[in-house]
């Protein structure tokens, strides 16, 4: 009987550590899963330091102080929100510049935008640039392409047109 009690005395911290372990591990399951949830919602698109504009060879720098920015954040943003896919068209990014009309999102850090493919895939893109071609009625206009890691451009977009209305103000 003395066996009996020595062995529950022996068994009983075996079994609190061991319980103890598994809760801890739980734990940081969550935590991680916490995290996730937290870098996701952090991939969402952010303001950029600077808004270059080209038309036609001439820029024009739209900063934070200027009253055009957040608008054209907040344009930005509900133009991207439909990015379903990669697409295999180039980008003429120096011609846009010298010849048509370009919006250029700098940025000093780089920054991650995460979106699902129509399939359901999740991809992601890190850059420090954006671009938006702004001519209305080119085959690009409903595009974003960027610099960065990750592959470009990447589309369709929204409608433009709230963009345009704040670059002719």
């Amino acid at each position: 009987m003395k066996k009996f009690y020595l062995y529950i005395i022996l068994l009983l911290p075996i079994v609190l550590l061991l319980s103890s372990c598994t809760y801890k591990k739980s734990t940081s399951s969550n935590q991680s899963n916490n995290s996730n949830a937290e870098q996701i919602k952090m991939t969402k698109f952010s303001a950029p330091k600077e808004i270059i504009y080209y038309n036609n060879g001439q820029k024009t720098v739209i900063n934070k102080e200027d009253e055009k920015f957040n608008g054209m954040v907040s344009a930005t943003e509900k133009m991207i929100e439909g990015i379903k896919d990669q697409y295999g068209s180039t980008f003429p990014i120096g011609d846009l510049k010298n010849k048509g009309k370009l919006l250029e999102y700098d940025y000093s850090e780089k920054q991650v935008l995460e979106y699902t493919t129509s399939k359901g895939t999740k991809r992601t893109i890190t850059y420090t640039k954006l671009y938006f071609d702004v001519n209305k009625g080119d085959s690009i206009s409903n595009l974003m392409a960027f610099e960065g890691e990750g592959y470009g451009p990447v589309g369709p977009l929204g409608s433009n047109d709230e963009l345009l209305k704040l670059l002719n103000k």
